[in-house]
């Protein structure tokens, strides 16, 4: 049950300031780290697509 404390303060202390200045900065990384994830999917799915359409 502690830890479920812990999280609602850490929550809130992040919503006061500093640490939720922190929190966006990781966050932005981690959104830009998953979109060249997708975007690094689309594009090998494109060329397996293509790849097959060759082959055929």
């Amino acid at each position: 049950m502690e830890s479920i404390g812990e999280m609602k303060e850490e929550k809130e202390r992040r919503r006061e300031g500093k640490g939720r200045e922190e929190k966006s900065e990781e966050e932005e990384k981690k959104e830009r780290r998953e979109e060249k994830s997708e975007k690094e999917e689309k594009k090998r799915r494109k060329e397996d697509t293509s790849e097959k359409g060759r082959s055929e």
